[in-house]
């Protein structure tokens, strides 16, 4: 029993220390508008996921998806006795507008990430999810 209760305990304060991020964009996630042709956009999205120790996972016309080893408590927290290392998700969806590039990025935890019991947990409104909308609100200068 004690070792059930003790870790949602854990998560029960840590989650009262984390204030949720809300985005203040059409998705509710961290978007932006980009004035640059796709593929320069892609090529940017690609290049900031491979520095950041992301794999790339997909890539289309429409979208760019990479994916890393989760460490930490949120690590231990998602998971499981199948697959007991959790990948972050960062997916780019590209949205072609009469003015610009539309960039809506998810960000989200996946547990047995490419199995058929495949779960994904949203992280859009973490603290992560400020350093995505940072990385986009630059994308357009780098």
């Amino acid at each position: 029993m004690n070792k059930i209760l003790a870790p949602l305990v854990v998560l029960g304060l840590l989650s009262g220390c984390v204030t949720p991020v809300q985005h203040n964009t059409p998705s509710g996630k961290a978007e932006s508008c980009v004035h640059l042709p796709k593929d320069q956009v892609r090529s940017r999205i690609a290049n900031w996921l491979i520095d950041s120790h992301f794999n790339l996972t997909q890539q289309s016309d429409y979208l760019v998806q990479g994916e890393k080893p989760m460490q930490g408590m949120a690590s231990f927290l998602l998971a499981s006795e199948y697959d007991v290392t959790p990948m972050a998700r960062v997916t780019f969806n590209l949205l072609e507008g009469q003015k610009c590039i539309r960039v809506v990025a998810d960000l989200a935890g996946i547990t047995n990430a490419h199995s058929a019991f495949e779960k994904s947990t949203p992280f859009n409104n973490g603290p992560d999810s400020v350093n995505l909308q940072n990385f986009l609100n630059k994308l357009e200068t780098q």
